[in-house]
């Protein structure tokens, strides 16, 4: 469940949306910098408060209600941080009074950050639910849901160059290229950018990109397809165990990889879902992750530049 809450929380705040986002929160925290230690100091701690953060369609504007008051908010400024996976605002109260406030996709919770009194003082509200006006799509590229029949599926070999792969992995043989596609390319779109490794027999990376294949029984297949990884992992045929997969942010986007499975999912506007997969022994889960994202940062350009 936490992490359906980060993926919505990231899709409302990065893509313009025609529903409002709605926030409930259970637990509020009170606390003081200290200078001396560099850390905060709980002053007090309420565990069964529920509170409503309510957000404007456009994402400009606020209101937060707690058992005593409703109070509204403008959003001055807003910025994604994605060393910390954080989305961070400047705001302003109607009574003039000035925030930094964080949404910590990490630990779950919202922070409001202000100086007063020459004390720097933060109030820290823990996510219980988030929601929209209307059911949401992961929807990266901003596209809205077309038939299959009426998108262009650019060749997936076309996503890498074979010099891109060589300096990404420092490959000591040259990187060649293979179209992996089956069935209807008109649909799926698959290559495989393989080089010879001592440690790894046929390595390589998968790319694969896809159109929805049952649009007219399920349109959201693609655009639900992250949050379900996610939520319920995976079961690979004649085994019961259930693989997890973990959110991965790019650019102010998530998707879902699994380690285990060495694979990357994410999507692209509700119509063409992603995958790269690797056969890259010597890769720590850091380093494949780290690796993904920079294939994934240059397959999505190579992909919108072959759309136009």
């Amino acid at each position: 469940m936490k992490y359906i809450i980060l993926i919505l929380i990231m899709s409302f705040i990065s893509f313009e949306s025609t529903a409002q986002l709605h926030i409930s929160t259970n637990m509020r925290r009170d606390g003081v910098f200290n200078e001396i230690t560099k850390e905060y100091d709980l002053i007090s701690e309420y565990k069964e408060e529920l509170t409503f953060f309510e957000f404007n369609k456009a994402f400009t504007m606020f209101t937060h209600t707690t058992p005593n008051l409703t109070s509204s908010y403008k959003i001055k400024s807003s910025a994604y941080n994605k060393e910390n996976e954080t989305w961070e605002f400047e705001i302003m109260s109607d009574v003039g009074n000035h925030y930094y406030m964080i949404i910590d996709q990490k630990k779950n919770n919202i922070r409001f950050i202000y100086d007063r009194d020459n004390s720097t003082l933060f109030i820290q509200y823990t996510i219980k639910r988030l929601w929209s006006g209307k059911e949401m799509n992961i929807d990266y590229c901003g596209r809205e849901l077309t038939a299959p029949t009426n998108l262009k599926l650019p060749a997936a070999c076309d996503l890498l160059s074979t010099n891109y792969v060589q300096k990404i992995f420092s490959t000591k043989t040259e990187v060649s290229v293979k179209d992996a596609s089956l069935k209807d390319p008109s649909m799926t779109q698959s290559c495989f950018f393989k080089w010879d490794d001592i440690n790894t027999p046929h390595t390589g990376i998968l790319v694969q990109v896809m159109k929805n294949p049952v649009y007219n029984q399920y349109p959201e297949f693609i655009s639900d397809f992250v949050k379900l990884k996610l939520q319920d992992g995976e079961i690979i045929e004649d085994d019961d165990n259930v693989i997890k997969y973990l959110p991965f942010y790019f650019g102010g986007k998530v998707g879902a990889y699994s380690f285990q499975r060495a694979r990357f999912y994410w999507t692209c506007g509700g119509n063409y879902l992603f995958m790269l997969a690797f056969n890259v022994s010597t890769l720590t889960e850091e380093n494949m992750v780290a690796t993904a994202k920079n294939l994934i940062s240059e397959i999505n350009d190579n992909f919108n530049s072959n759309l136009k």
